[in-house]
Formats: structure tokens, C-alpha cells, sequence
């Protein structure tokens, strides 16, 4: 026992990670970003298990269904999720779905209309955006040209099925080959994107809501604590959330928002902690320089007026 006491006491320190929050802080905020009843499609380990482990374990937000796109093409995973939600909707019983194979892919692809009969406000749009009568739904070969995996076509009856009872998102870790016929109609929420019948324009009130009272930041902040890729990936994307509210801000001529915005970003994930890549910086500096020209615009045209 002393060997192992030994190394217990010697290493313990160093190997602690009961600060590294990140995990848990990132899967809290994109839960509670989320508007009740949301069904949540995500893609990979890292943006679906801590979920479910809060929703299991915390009882967090577990009026949302978190749905792992590749896992949708087990049989078992299908009949868990029924099982557990039964507000959750396909157009088939799970008989059938257990008996569904994957189909060869048409060049032009599977796409049925389906009625939208909600009203602006359930997707949080503004009274004046007109919502079309119907949008089209598309199967799309996410992993495999040439064919429709299982999981592609329950991905598209799940919309279809779902689109007017409940608010439908992706998480942004989602890879663009699921995404790809709904590009335009995603609306960035946070790190989650919501689904829209119409053509999505993102608003920076509601992202800066959505950063500021869903995310904690404790482990990008401080310095004492480590963080690994995966924290510093999906602090990547909230550098990014932020900068998206920025740009949105800019769009509406809020120059000083704008620039609140990546002061914010800069604040809450410090450029030394969440090392930004090219691309990332030259967003910020475009930015910048846009911001404080309109603002520069402003105060001249005010010193004009006043002469």
C-alpha cells in the first residue's frame, strides 16, 4: 500500500482535474440556450455525451431531445429514443423503422414539401417576416455518396415530422454533409443553430443573451487551469458566437455594440488561452475597423450639423 499511497501523495496535484469545468460548462449552456421541448441533433461524442450525462445525471433540461446523427442509424438507438420521448415524432412505427435499409441515392435526391402552420412568433422571428405556407425537406447522403444511409432518412422525417410541434436545432459541431440542403435557414443561437422556414439572418441581441447568461467561461479565463483540444475547440466557437453577434450588430449600424461584443470575447476568452487562427483574427480585425469607421462617420457628420 505505501507504493501506491506514495505516488497518490506525490502526483495528486498535478493530476487533479476537478477545475477543468470545461466540459460541463460548454454542455450546460447549449442545453439551457435551448427553448423548451427543442429536439437537438448533434454529431460526434463531445457534443452529445456530456449532455446526457447532465440530463441524466443533473436532471438538466431534460425536456430537450439530444439526438447523435450517426447513432440514428442503429436500430437500438431509434427505440431508446421513443421510449424515452414520446413526444418525439416519426411517420412510421418503429416496426418499420427497424426493418429500414439503406436506399441508392437519385441524383436530385429525396425532397417532400411539408406544411408550416406556425405562426412568426414560434420561431422567434419578427411579426413583419412573412412564413411561407410550406418548405421543402430534403434526404441527404451524409457519409456515404451513392446512398441514403438509415440515419439520413429519419434525419429528414424527423424534421418533417417535428418541425411545427417543437423548435429543431443543430449543434455547430455538426458536419456540413447533414446541413448542407439548410444552409441558409440556420439561425446562430449561441452553439446551437435553430432551423427556420425561411431565410435565417442572425440577431445579435439574441446571441449576446444567449453567450452572456448561458456559458460560464471560468476555465478560458484563468490561467491556473488547464484546458485540452476539446475545450479549446469549442472555445474557438464561442469566440466565433461572439464575433457572429458583432457582425449582426454591424449589419444594423450598432457600431458601439459591435465593438462591446469582441471586447467581450476578448475578455471572457483570452486571446493567450483560446489562440485564434488567421482566419478568426482577420474576422476581428475587419470588424474593428467597420465599427470605427460607421462611429467615426457619425461624429463627423454631428460635428457637421453642429457647425
Amino acid at each position: 500500500m505505501a507504493g501506491p499511497l506514495s505516488q497518490l501523495a506525490r502526483n495528486y496535484t498535478d493530476l487533479d482535474g476537478s477545475d477543468q469545468t470545461a466540459t460541463y460548462d460548454i454542455a450546460s449552456g447549449m442545453l439551457n440556450e435551448l427553448p423548451p421541448h427543442a429536439i437537438l441533433f448533434t454529431n460526434g461524442d463531445n457534443d452529445t455525451f456530456p449532455l446526457w450525462c447532465l440530463q441524466g445525471v443533473e436532471s438538466v433540461r431534460t425536456d430537450v431531445a439530444v439526438i447523435n446523427l450517426p447513432l440514428l442509424n442503429t436500430t437500438w438507438f431509434v427505440e431508446d429514443l421513443a421510449e424515452r420521448d414520446p413526444g418525439l415524432h416519426f411517420s412510421h412505427d418503429i416496426g418499420v423503422i427497424s426493418n429500414m435499409t439503406m436506399i441508392p441515392a437519385d441524383t436530385a435526391g429525396l425532397v417532400k414539401r411539408i406544411p408550416v402552420t406556425q405562426d412568426a412568433a414560434f420561431f422567434a422571428l419578427s411579426p413583419d417576416d412573412t412564413i411561407p405556407d410550406s418548405m421543402p425537406v430534403a434526404t441527404q447522403t451524409s457519409m456515404m455518396d451513392g446512398y441514403y444511409l438509415i440515419g439520413d432518412q429519419l434525419l429528414a422525417d424527423i424534421i418533417a415530422s417535428n418541425f411545427n410541434t417543437r423548435p429543431i436545432y443543430f449543434s455547430v459541431t455538426v458536419s456540413s454533409g447533414y446541413v448542407a440542403p439548410y444552409q441558409g435557414q440556420l439561425r446562430h443561437e449561441g452553439l446551437c443553430q435553430r432551423l427556420l422556414p425561411v431565410e435565417a439572418v442572425d440577431r445579435g441581441a439574441m446571441l449576446r443573451a444567449n453567450l452572456t447568461k448561458c456559458y460560464n467561461y471560468r476555465s478560458f479565463a484563468d490561467p491556473a487551469i488547464l484546458s485540452d483540444d476539446v475545450a479549446l475547440n469549442f472555445g474557438l466557437q464561442l469566440v466565433y458566437s461572439w464575433l457572429t453577434a458583432a457582425d449582426a450588430d454591424l449589419q444594423l449600424g450598432q457600431a458601439d455594440s459591435c465593438l462591446v461584443d469582441i471586447d467581450r470575447a476578448t475578455r471572457l476568452l483570452p486571446p493567450d488561452r483560446v489562440q485564434r487562427p488567421q482566419q478568426l483574427q482577420s474576422i476581428e480585425q475587419h470588424l474593428k475597423e467597420s465599427a470605427r469607421k460607421v462611429l467615426s462617420a457619425k461624429s463627423d457628420s454631428l460635428g457637421a450639423a453642429e457647425m
